[in-house]
């Protein structure tokens, strides 16, 4: 594990029964950790204190409150709680601890049948969001995890998720997301409420599928322009999935491009759509 950072120790003394074991993830203003509470694993989720941190970390907690479906990761026993060490200031709390691989780890290609099986329950996720008008906004492999025990996916970090009907973190005009899984709505955004919608998710959808069929990214692979990740986004029309994968079921090919058309209304209109499409795909 290395050196055990100095702010662990006083959010464990905050808190009987916590144990803090080991790192999962770690960056500059965010860290997870695995902890047990209770006697019961979670995932520990400490971040810098900002106002838009902590409204963001407000957000991320109602919605796994408000959404009980198995795809998206679920709250945790330990609320949002605030902490002052030593001159910095951090939030945290505890949601489910999910025992598997994220899926920017995961050995591609992946079988058919594991991308339809990803495709669906991803689609399960984003249709739970969508009922509660929430856009997740930062759909990628390193926020879906596929758990150990089966092929099953989860639906990660939901704090950049944008809720359309309550107040907009985000300035408008300004993009939001991950760089090579931004849809072209986010790029195009005019009014965040208006313009954005399930469907801009169903795009980076597309944009893992199609990764997880050919190894590939769509847009940014050494067959498609590279001055520009901006312009692909905008511009490029992916190459077909057979041209690196020539065994890909047809209709599969067909579904996955579909969802990275850049105009939102070619696109799926509903998600039971896109779901009829992939459990109607026959696999070899």
């Amino acid at each position: 594990m290395g050196v055990r950072p100095p702010l662990l120790d006083p959010i464990e003394q905050a808190h009987a029964g916590l144990v803090i074991i080991g790192p999962i993830r770690a960056g500059g203003q965010k860290s997870v950790w695995r902890a047990t509470y209770n006697g019961n694993t979670y995932a520990l989720k400490i971040l810098k204190f900002t106002a838009e941190a902590a409204e963001r970390a407000k957000r991320e907690i109602n919605i796994m409150k408000s959404c009980a479906c198995p795809h998206i990761v679920r709250f945790g026993p330990l609320d949002l709680q605030e902490i002052k060490i030593g001159a910095e200031d951090y939030i945290y709390y505890l949601e489910e601890f999910i025992e598997g691989t994220p899926l920017d780890v995961v050995q591609k290609p992946i079988p058919f049948d594991l991308c339809r099986t990803l495709g669906l329950q991803i689609c399960e996720a984003v249709d739970h969001l969508w009922r509660l008008k929430t856009v997740h906004r930062d759909i990628k492999p390193g926020n879906i995890i596929q758990r150990a025990a089966q092929n099953d996916f989860v639906l990660l970090d939901i704090g950049l998720a944008l809720d359309l009907q309550g107040t907009t973190l985000t300035a408008v005009g300004n993009v939001v997301g991950t760089t090579l899984y931004l849809s072209p709505d986010q790029l195009k955004l005019v009014n965040a409420r208006r313009d954005l919608d399930f469907r801009s998710d169903l795009h980076a959808l597309g944009v893992v599928m199609y990764e997880c069929l050919t190894g590939n990214h769509p847009l940014w692979n050494p067959r498609t322009p590279q001055n520009n990740i901006f312009g692909n986004i905008l511009n490029f029309k992916p190459l077909p999935i057979r041209d690196f994968r020539p065994d890909t079921p047809p209709v599969l090919e067909e579904i996955v491009l579909r969802l990275l058309e850049k105009e939102a209304n070619l696109r799926f209109a509903r998600i039971n759509h896109l779901v009829e499409e992939l459990e109607g795909v026959v696999l070899p």
